[in-house]
């Protein structure tokens, strides 16, 4: 069977509690409310997925994803999950060929990644925020399918 490409819809709705922490809330395709992703079955299996992280209407005022610069750092870490750091978080951009193709909209209100989704692999993703030159991180799970 020929392999295709889906495209995921993720939604990321972030707010902040009255003790100033935030707090991530996620919906759509292959997507769980705290942000793992599962592209082990369903429509995703044995296709190449291409994501699309959106900042949901009712964020925090002025949250945008962080641009592509190597400067900031970037909007997209992802390491293979065995291999996070003692903290359990990616320690750097993305790296490898199983995800690739970051952009940020130019608003930075959406995020595109590209996922082979061949390898069969548990991953760390962290999405990384920029809130009036602060960073503002979320680091859940991703699933990757076996083909």
């Amino acid at each position: 069977m020929a392999r295709g490409e889906i495209t995921a819809d993720v939604t990321v709705k972030i707010t902040q509690t009255g003790e100033g922490e935030y707090k991530f809330e996620y919906s759509g395709q292959c997507a769980k409310p705290n942000g793992d992703l599962n592209f082990a079955e369903g429509g995703a299996l044995k296709n190449t997925v291409k994501i699309v992280f959106a900042i949901a209407e009712g964020s925090v005022a002025g949250i945008r994803f962080k641009s592509n610069s190597k400067a900031d750092g970037g909007p997209f870490w992802i390491v293979e999950k065995s291999k996070a750091g003692s903290d359990g978080c990616p320690q750097g951009p993305c790296k490898g060929d199983q995800y690739r193709v970051i952009t940020t909209t130019t608003c930075g209100r959406q995020m595109h990644v590209i996922n082979k989704n061949d390898d069969g692999k548990r991953y760390r993703y962290m999405l990384r925020f920029d809130l009036d030159g602060a960073t503002v991180i979320d680091d859940p799970d991703s699933d990757n399918g076996h083909i």
